[in-house]
């Protein structure tokens, strides 16, 4: 989550060029002035100013506030879509499984076909009732995963 730092005694962000703050005794020496990489939080909420170099210095509690910043309607919509654009390639991915699953159910239903053909051996009525329901069920989740993949 984003956040920013107001420093209480000006209510405004601290200035790191200038060496307003590298003057300050909690600051003074204890980080590359130059290469300041920024404020981090710590597990444990403390509140540290960090270098480049993974150097750290804490403020004296109270010392600053800190303020989280209210994700935007356009970083919602953002990882929404990106939820999305993953959810709709594994719907893909098993659409085209379950179209593969049918076309080989027929195949198969044609091979016992021409196998058993003259052997006495047959599929029994009670059999294609039972496959032909479950490539039925299969054709459904086909158009259910192509409804709410259209247009994506």
């Amino acid at each position: 989550m984003e956040f920013h730092v107001i420093d209480k005694k000006t209510g405004k962000e601290p200035i790191y060029d200038g060496n307003h703050i590298f003057r300050e005794s909690w600051c003074k020496g204890r980080l590359y002035e130059r290469d300041i990489e920024g404020w981090y939080i710590s597990e444990d909420g403390q509140l540290a100013l960090v270098d480049d170099c993974n150097n750290m210095a804490y403020p004296p509690p109270n010392r600053y506030e800190i303020v989280f910043d209210e994700p935007t309607v356009c970083d919602i919509d953002d990882k929404f879509k990106q939820k999305a654009e993953v959810v709709i390639s594994q719907l893909r991915a098993d659409r085209d499984r379950l179209e593969k699953a049918i076309e080989d159910i027929r195949d198969e239903i044609e091979q016992m076909q021409v196998n058993t053909a003259g052997s006495g051996f047959y599929v029994s009525v009670n059999d294609v009732v039972k496959i032909n329901s479950f490539t039925s069920g299969l054709k459904t989740a086909l158009q259910i995963i192509d409804k709410h993949t259209e247009g994506a």
